[in-house]
């Protein structure tokens, strides 16, 4: 194979917008706000590095059915947060349609 598959779930699209959404609703806090923002991007990095080293022991730990309910869960938050980013696009593009407290219920928690 010469493209590994997982360049696009670390580095693709996906990844690269849920950062760039992030950051922007970071800008609120300023520079304390892009220092969290680089740790969490650090943090994340270095469990996931943990995690690939880890691969071969999780899977035999959890075995076939464990991977499975782990897969779909991910899968269900993946979802929420894409419904979550419709929702904050769609309220920033048309003014009114939807409340913003529903579009970013956390904006005002500073």
């Amino acid at each position: 194979m010469i493209v590994p598959f997982a360049m696009p779930l670390l580095i693709g699209p996906g990844a690269i917008s849920t950062v760039v959404i992030y950051a922007s609703e970071a800008k609120a806090f300023g520079l304390s706000g892009a220092a969290i923002g680089l740790g969490v991007i650090a943090a994340i990095s270095l469990s996931v590095m943990l995690s690939f080293w880890a691969s071969p022991l999780i899977s035999r730990v959890m075995g076939r059915i464990g991977m499975t309910i782990v897969v779909r869960v991910l899968g269900l938050i993946l979802c929420a947060m894409a419904v979550q980013f419709v929702m904050a696009g769609v309220a920033d593009a048309t003014h009114g349609v939807i409340l913003e407290k529903a579009s970013a219920p956390y904006k005002d928690a500073r």
